[in-house]
């Protein structure tokens, strides 16, 4: 046991020395930065920059739109035809043109404008206008007119079956459906990085012709369960400087008074056993894709062989990324009920399907309990691959080594 830890912590610390294993770690950090002020500077350029719309109407339409308070600029109103003109001068970015009786109605835009075009507020504003109209003309009272014509704000919730609660939607999406995005992301920029790690420990060593030396010493078994605790390590240490950076973050966001950066209100509504469910999926998959690229990494011969080995397990991952964003839209389709339990898929479809109440926790952990037994069996198989192919030395390349195993049993 005493061996394991020692190759164990031989990978630890022989890969956080080296600047790749760091660049590795903040290179999805800098994404997911430069994507938080991506939107925060669109959202700000939206907010100061507001279009300018020219309103070719009758006159009672124009005052009532121009008092409204929306998204665009009132700019100073002229016929169509000159509206045209600045709005192929870039003068103006717009222009609403509303007919006697509101006949015709329609909005001309300049495409080439770096402006949003504000086409459903000028909607909502043209029907309040012509509905503001029919009033004054029904002599109808403030009061009146609102009971008529008044909007109500539809809030959009989901309830949770499990806590019997509503939770918030935001932007369509509520606050489960959100974690469980984020945690297929995670997953998927965790995998790409370390089924390049484990295949390359695995296999280097014996396309070096050290495994002799090596096996001399301790058991293959014990070889690669180090290498393995290893790699484990090195995930848990990651997830340890996201934590650390999360925190600094949201420590120095709130002594800059940018807060909202990073909001917590949109995970309120996430459940113990949502949240669990979802983690244990998560380490499984990480588990399996780790394992299976150890066990392709097993049957190399030659160093330059393990890229094939691990591009091999990345190509078949992109599976239930991919898959995972169409469940969004069928968490009840077939193909989505039988992938979110079998244990290489189902950390990108169950944890969507909860979070639509698609299915239920049960069946959660369900899914959970099958995905840690494929672990269990995804590592004894590995681990007798590898000790079985220590002096296998064969010109196959990693899948058609694999294939023949079958073949042969």
């Amino acid at each position: 046991m005493h061996k394991i830890f020692i190759v164990a912590k031989n990978v630890f610390s022989t890969r956080i020395l080296k600047p790749t294993y760091y660049w590795m770690i903040f290179a999805p950090l800098l994404l997911a930065v430069g994507a938080l002020l991506f939107n925060y500077y669109s959202a700000e350029q939206q907010k100061n920059s507001q279009p300018s719309i020219a309103i070719i109407a009758p006159q009672g339409v124009r005052e009532i739109l121009n008092n409204s308070k929306s998204e665009y600029k009132v700019a100073h109103s002229t016929n169509l035809d000159k509206a045209k003109m600045l709005i192929k001068d870039g003068t103006l970015d717009g222009a609403l043109y509303i007919s006697k009786n509101f006949k015709t109605a329609k909005f001309i835009y300049n495409n080439l404008s770096d402006k949003s075009m504000p086409f459903e507020a000028l909607q909502s504003d043209v029907n309040s206008s012509r509905a503001t109209l029919q009033a004054q003309k029904l002599r109808l009272t403030q009061d009146q007119w609102q009971a008529l014509f008044g909007n109500t704000q539809l809030k959009q919730v989901t309830y949770n079956e499990s806590t019997r609660k509503e939770q918030p939607v935001y932007n369509g999406y509520s606050s489960t459906q959100i974690f469980s995005q984020a945690a297929t992301i995670l997953v998927f920029f965790l995998l790409t990085s370390y089924i390049s790690i484990a295949g390359t420990e695995i296999g280097r060593e014996k396309g070096d012709h050290l495994l002799e030396s090596i096996v001399s010493a301790m058991p293959a078994k014990n070889h690669f369960a180090g290498k393995m605790l290893g790699v484990l390590y090195l995930i848990g240490f990651q997830l340890f400087i996201y934590g650390i950076v999360f925190s600094l973050a949201k420590i120095g966001l709130h002594g800059l008074g940018k807060d909202n950066l990073i909001d917590f209100t949109q995970i309120q509504g996430i459940t113990w056993q949502y949240a669990t469910i979802t983690t244990l999926l998560m380490v499984s998959a990480v588990m399996l894709y780790v394992l299976l690229a150890s066990l392709l990494a097993s049957f190399v011969s030659r160093s330059e062989d393990i890229s094939q080995a691990t591009s091999s397990v990345a190509s078949f991952m992109l599976i239930p990324y991919f898959v995972s964003f169409i469940a969004q839209d069928s968490p009840n389709g077939t193909i989505s009920v039988m992938l979110s339990y079998l244990p290489f898929t189902a950390h990108g479809l169950m944890p969507i399907r909860i979070s639509h109440f698609a299915t239920s926790y049960t069946n959660g952990w369900i899914s959970v309990a099958i995905s840690f037994a494929a672990v269990i069996i995804m590592y004894l198989w590995a681990s007798r691959t590898y000790q079985k192919n220590v002096f296998n030395y064969s010109e196959l390349k990693p899948l058609k080594a694999l294939i023949s195993t079958f073949k042969k049993q």
